[in-house]
């Protein structure tokens, strides 16, 4: 006789409408994967000049990738094609050699613009600028994110259930990130900054849902505000918050291995190639004494509005 299992019901409730594939990756991935196949579709109808056998697909495909570099697409257009495929024809993993060649030397010619690492000074003008804006939100997350050295995904999927403060400091609680998708553990990371923990806390009793409730593009478009408010000349993102808040903690203890578990690094060498790349960008972020004078003036009057 087959024992019962009582959990069996649960997670069968559980499961209910999910399926192992829809698992492998993240529903946006997964748009992005449809979006960039359906342009190769069309690309093929139009031309007519798609595969008619198993063979042929490594061929065609690479005739796309050279059409849509011609045409000035963006380089992700390639690898989300390719991934796409495979993701949606897992039979043909191994069918495209010379295409995946192509795209590996797109990333080779084109490599990315990477963005400066913010510095503290920068930072808590940013914050400033941002709380007398009344972007109260915002200021809490761009502290929060260079702190903890967030990944821009993360800061934005921070929900006010996620924050508790213990002994006045607060623990974020990560259930959904890039290391932990890998591992099946939820993350979690302390707070450390004065200024981000009264910031934070100020935030978490005035709302509820996501710290950002207005979205990614409503953040981007004022961090953009605030860049231009500094008459910034180089390349600052929102991803300047990780690799700012990484990179002057390094340059603060010295320590490789509390970067790379503050991090949340997969492994030590990704995080040594992470870092080095991000010290050398720095010098990059020179200030002018007006840009000094204005980031010190907002990060004063947002420590006053904090009774810090």
């Amino acid at each position: 006789m087959v024992k019962q299992d009582p959990l069996k019901k649960a997670r069968q409730a559980q499961r209910q409408g999910c399926t192992l594939k829809d698992s492998l990756v993240s529903s946006q991935m997964r748009r992005r994967y449809a979006s960039a196949v359906a342009v190769l579709l069309e690309f093929w109808k139009l031309h007519q000049c798609g595969p008619r056998v198993l063979e042929q697909v490594d061929a065609a495909v690479a005739m796309f990738l050279e059409h849509v570099f011609s045409e000035g697409e963006h380089k992700s257009l390639s690898n989300d094609t390719l991934a796409g495929l495979q993701f949606f024809m897992p039979s043909i993993r191994k069918r495209l050699h010379y295409s995946w060649k192509l795209c590996k030397v797109w990333h080779r010619i084109e490599p990315p613009q990477r963005a400066v690492p913010i510095n503290p000074h920068l930072l808590a003008g940013f914050a400033g600028l941002a709380w007398a804006g009344g972007y109260r939100a915002i200021a809490a997350a761009l502290l929060v994110g260079f702190d903890a050295m967030l990944r821009t995904g993360e800061l934005l999927q921070v929900r006010m259930q996620h924050i508790s403060f213990i002994k006045g400091r607060a623990v974020l609680c990560l259930p959904s990130t890039k290391t932990s998708k890998r591992s099946g553990n939820q993350e979690m990371v302390v707070v450390e900054s004065v200024l981000a923990n009264a910031a934070l806390r100020c935030v978490v009793c005035e709302s509820s849902g996501l710290l950002l409730p207005d979205g990614a593009a409503h953040f981007r478009k004022v961090f953009h505000a605030l860049c231009r408010a500094f008459d910034l000349d180089f390349h600052v993102t929102p991803y300047s918050l990780r690799r700012g808040g990484a990179t002057y903690a390094f340059l603060l203890h010295g320590s490789m291995e509390k970067c790379l578990l503050r991090g949340r690094w997969a492994s030590s060498s990704s995080a040594r190639i992470y870092l080095a790349d991000a010290i050398a960008t720095v010098r990059f972020l020179q200030l002018s004494p007006k840009q000094l004078g204005l980031a010190a003036a907002a990060a004063e009057a947002l420590k006053l509005n904090l009774g810090l």
